[in-house]
């Protein structure tokens, strides 16, 4: 899954000077395949590790565009656990519900368009 939007800053926070671009990549189908264990913090752990080569930019002409090129990059992870909850107009009596977002820094940071902290990501 793939999705591009135009992102807003948190309450309380200053508008960027330039409006932001997102991408969301969905990322537990790829660690499941991968053989990643989703529990604990074993998701944490093997994006620490191999994140870093994984991702790439690219112009509006498909062309691949080097990573240092592009200094306005930010990388951030964002992760949430789902749980079942019982729902009486669910098809099967059970729904998904998502838990609060987490942003484990230690994924992306120090690395190439890496983001240290949540705020960081803000600051243009």
């Amino acid at each position: 899954m793939y999705a591009l939007y135009a992102d807003e800053p948190p309450a309380g926070k200053q508008p960027p000077k330039i409006p932001i671009t997102c991408g969301t990549v969905e990322l537990t189908e790829y660690l499941i395949r991968q053989g990643c264990s989703l529990a604990g913090e074993e998701p944490v752990r093997y994006l620490e590790e191999n994140l870093h080569c994984r991702y790439r930019c690219y112009s509006v002409w498909n062309q691949e565009v080097p990573v240092e090129e592009v200094p306005s990059l930010k990388v951030i992870v964002l992760s949430a656990g789902y749980s079942l909850k019982p729902d009486e107009f669910a098809d099967e009596g059970v729904r998904w519900e998502c838990g609060a977002f987490s942003v484990p820094p230690s994924i992306t940071s120090g690395k190439l368009g890496g983001v240290n902290h949540e705020d960081e990501f803000y600051k243009t």
